[in-house]
């Protein structure tokens, strides 16, 4: 028996869209406001998402098709803020973003979030982040296993056809040695 895909999940931009409320689908989103207190800093951020989205990836999670896993900037303020706010379960965070030291970009083969996906992955996983570019989905094809990257757009967040994509992804009884989505 394998073991449970991984699905290493992204807020800003996947989840919370970063949405343009000229969009037609605009009524689509809740809206909501999460409030972070972090060292004496409080910062408030408007959370625009779609419960559809929120339903599907508790699903998922609940019905083991994969392990969910937040993999994001948010650290533990998404298991512990962001999810309540938008009525997620608790996931476990895989890692904390870097406090120190510099930062890679995205399309940088030493991304932080690569690092992650690299230590923890297993035979099968997902990645949802709007920033996972051309030179991160080849870092990650270069891994053992199977796995289906998304990046959506910011302003859209993960859509309908994202989410019917990841439950083929996760339920198909033969798949591909790679899937992924072209990037934006």
């Amino acid at each position: 028996m394998q073991p449970t895909p991984i699905w290493f999940l992204d807020i800003d931009g996947v989840i919370n869209a970063l949405r343009d409320k000229r969009s037609p689908r605009h009524a689509e989103y809740e809206v909501t406001e999460v409030t972070v207190y972090d060292a004496g800093i409080v910062a408030r951020y408007p959370i625009h998402y779609r419960p559809a989205v929120v339903d599907l990836i508790n699903r998922v999670h609940r019905d083991g098709l994969a392990e969910v896993r937040w993999l994001t900037t948010w650290g533990w303020h998404a298991r512990t803020t962001f999810a309540p706010a938008v009525g997620l379960d608790g996931f476990t965070v895989a890692a904390e973003p870097p406090l120190a030291g510099p930062t890679r970009a995205p399309w940088s083969p030493d991304w932080w979030k690569l690092a992650v996906i690299r230590e923890q992955a297993s035979d099968r996983f997902v990645f949802t982040d709007d920033d996972a570019r051309r030179p991160s989905r080849k870092t990650l094809r270069s891994l053992p296993g199977e796995s289906l990257v998304i990046t959506p757009l910011k302003t859209i967040g993960l859509d309908d056809a994202h989410l019917n994509r990841i439950v083929a992804f996760l339920t198909a009884e033969t798949r591909p040695d790679t899937a992924e989505e072209p990037t934006p």
